[in-house]
């Protein structure tokens, strides 16, 4: 027995003495290695054990006890201390803790590990430790733009890995900061904004201007993962644009991608998150109120039915400032502003100063659409005259007066009854007028003239635009529209001043007439009285 005993001692040294030369120099001293435990003899006293974990085998020193943890079947984590041999002297375990990490990036350094020995990664800004015994795709290469989702095993090394290409996505967004939260080296981030909310990715970077309550707009870079990686921010300044036509294109925007509309010709970004009508759809006329962010995308809108009306209207351009393709023109014509839309048609005869019948369609939000010139002319009325003469007013010989039944517009003729001469004036032929006295619509007589038997006073007509009226005393005239027109408050007011010079006068010399007829008839009844009693005496 004794010499069984000893053949098996020796055999045990040979193995451990055989295997000191397989194990590598720089397994001396530590090893660390995660894995499942698939193989597992214990030391003896005398003789060495086995460990095989990850698919790596090891041999235990004789008489080396390893942790109780270590068994067949364990997903664990050892430190392995070794001697110069490479034999198993201890170990410290712990369970082997599984964690995940995405990084994306240029690979800058690689080497790969082996059964033996870890391996090296430089990605972007990280660097990793690939386990002993770990794998990575082929694609993992130096130069290789990549997203690389990396499994950690309990020390933090790389185990495992699956690769895909780095699609760098651009994503512009605007609104409130509610939410925010900066990424470090080893952890992601978050970022809110309005109802959005993306991850950071590892050791990202945000400008400070990134903070919450912050209305900002953002221009994000997304890696392969759709985690952000890199932003510039500017300020939200929200804008306004209407505009009418057909929908020739429109695709709504989701809450991770833009959509688009084009509409009337142009076209426009709808931004991440926005909500338009259910009425906006490829092929319906529309006119819409588009809210703009601060990247020029629609962030919201409104949308009527395009209804469009015609009106001709005749009169002096005065002012006119052309409509781009993009911007609203103005248009003041017969005295009314009107903006015109961008895009507009408008006839090339419009200009500021020319006297136009112009035809013009306004949209849905009472802009000019299209503007096509009917007739143009050097004068108001050249180009708003129907070719019939312009109405001659009814000359009129006082404020408001209508000639009577049976008066007779001839030399000598007679005032009716119910015509009034106004004070200081004559009605016979050759009488003269007043300072001041208006015998024709907007005209006043010079001192001492005098109209002739059988003259007929002709009125004046001054035409200098739209609404333009014949002036005159107490006679209302027409424009050319056939509205009446209110008399020249100049003329009431001249009037008014004869009527007043001429009747206060009369009114004191009334006056005095009556206190001296007062004061004679009282002289009278006191002479009647002494004659009365002087009688009797001169009966007697």
């Amino acid at each position: 027995m004794r010499r069984f005993g000893a053949l098996f001692l020796a055999l045990g040294l040979l193995v451990g003495m055989a295997s000191g030369p397989l194990a590598e120099p720089a397994r001396a001293g530590s090893l660390k290695v995660c894995g499942e435990v698939t193989v597992y003899v214990k030391a003896t006293a005398l003789g060495t054990g086995l460990l095989t974990i990850n698919g790596i085998p090891f041999v235990i020193l004789a008489g080396v006890n390893l942790p109780a943890s270590v068994a067949v079947g364990a997903d664990i984590c050892a430190d392995l201390a070794t001697n110069l041999a490479g034999l198993i002297t201890g170990a410290a375990v712990t369970a082997n803790v599984h964690t995940h990490l995405r990084v994306c990036g240029d690979v800058t350094a690689y080497t790969a590990a082996t059964a033996s020995a870890a391996g090296l990664l430089k990605i972007g800004t990280h660097t990793f430790t690939l386990a002993i015994g770990s794998h990575l795709p082929a694609s993992v290469d130096v130069g290789a733009d990549l997203c690389i989702d990396l499994e950690l095993d309990g020390f933090g090394r790389v185990a495992d890995g699956t690769v895909t290409a780095n699609a760098h996505v651009s994503l512009k967004v605007c609104g409130e900061v509610t939410a925010y939260a900066a990424a470090t080296a080893t952890a992601t981030g978050l970022l809110k904004i309005a109802s959005h909310t993306w991850t950071l990715a590892i050791d990202s970077h945000l400008p400070a201007s990134v903070t919450v309550g912050a209305d900002i707009c953002i221009d994000l870079t997304l890696d392969g993962y759709g985690r952000v990686s890199d932003g510039t921010v500017s300020a939200d300044v929200e804008a306004h644009v209407r505009i009418c036509g057909t929908v020739t294109a429109y695709a709504a925007a989701t809450s991770t991608a833009d959509g688009i509309l084009k509409i009337a010709g142009r076209s426009f970004v709808t931004a991440v998150g926005s909500d338009l009508p259910a009425s906006v759809t490829s092929g319906a006329n529309l006119c819409m109120d588009l809210a703009l962010n601060g990247f020029a995308q629609v962030k919201d809108g409104t949308a009527v039915a395009n209804v469009t009306s015609t009106l001709d209207v005749c009169g002096q351009v005065t002012a006119y400032a052309a409509a781009t393709s993009t911007t609203d023109g103005s248009l003041t014509h017969a005295g009314v502003a009107r903006k015109i839309a961008a895009g507009a048609g408008i006839d090339a005869g419009i200009a500021a100063g020319a006297f136009v019948n112009l035809r013009l369609t306004t949209d849905a939000f009472a802009r000019v659409a299209d503007a096509t010139v009917l007739k143009a002319g050097a004068t108001l009325a050249a180009a708003c005259g129907s070719g019939a003469p312009l109405p001659s007013p009814a000359p009129s010989s006082g404020p408001g007066q209508t000639p009577g039944p049976g008066s007779s517009g001839g030399p000598g003729a007679t005032p009716g009854p119910t015509a009034s001469a106004e004070p200081g004036t004559s009605g016979a032929p050759g009488a003269s007028n007043d300072p001041g006295a208006s015998n024709t619509p907007g005209a006043s007589a010079e001192p001492d003239a005098s109209s002739a038997p059988g003259d007929t006073p002709s009125p004046t007509i001054e035409v200098g635009g739209i609404g333009d009226c014949q002036s005159g005393v107490g006679a209302a005239s027409s424009n050319r529209d056939g509205e009446t027109l209110l008399p020249s408050t100049d003329s009431i007011e001249r009037v008014t001043g004869v009527v007043a010079a001429n009747t206060l006068p009369l009114l004191v010399i009334g006056l005095l007439g009556g206190i001296a007829a007062w004061y004679r008839a009282g002289r009278r009844r006191e002479d009647e009285i002494v004659v009365t009693d002087e009688a009797p005496e001169a009966r007697s």
